[in-house]
C-alpha cells in the first residue's frame, strides 16, 4: 500500500507519492500556484481516476472535480488531463534538474 505525504515548501503544497508513480506536483518556484485542493485533485488524476471517483474519494461531486480541472487546466496552459499530468511531470523535472 503506498502512502501520500503532503508537504509545505514556502507556501505551496506539494504531494509527494511513495510507490505508486504518480506526480509531484511542482513548488512555487516554478511559478505554479495551486489550491490545496487543486493538488489533490491532480494528485488523484495521476493516479488514473476518473471525475466520479476523485468526487467520491474526496466527498465532493464529479462536476465540482470537473471545474477544478478546467481551472487547473488554464493555469498550466494545458486542454485535457493527460496534457495536465505530462506538464506537471515536466515542470517537476524541470525544478529537481535545477537543485
Amino acid at each position: 500500500m503506498s502512502t501520500s505525504i503532503l508537504g509545505q515548501f514556502g507556501s505551496e503544497w506539494l504531494y509527494m507519492e511513495s510507490q505508486t508513480g504518480a506526480p509531484e506536483v511542482p513548488s512555487d518556484e516554478d511559478g505554479l500556484r495551486l489550491s490545496e485542493r487543486e493538488h489533490e485533485i491532480m494528485h488523484w488524476v495521476g493516479l488514473g481516476k476518473t471525475n466520479h471517483e476523485i468526487g467520491l474519494i474526496l466527498g465532493i461531486s464529479q462536476f465540482t472535480v470537473k471545474n477544478h480541472l478546467q481551472r487547473i487546466f488554464r493555469k498550466i496552459d494545458v486542454r485535457n488531463r493527460a496534457q495536465a499530468v505530462t506538464r506537471i511531470l515536466a515542470l517537476n523535472s524541470q525544478s529537481t534538474s535545477l537543485q
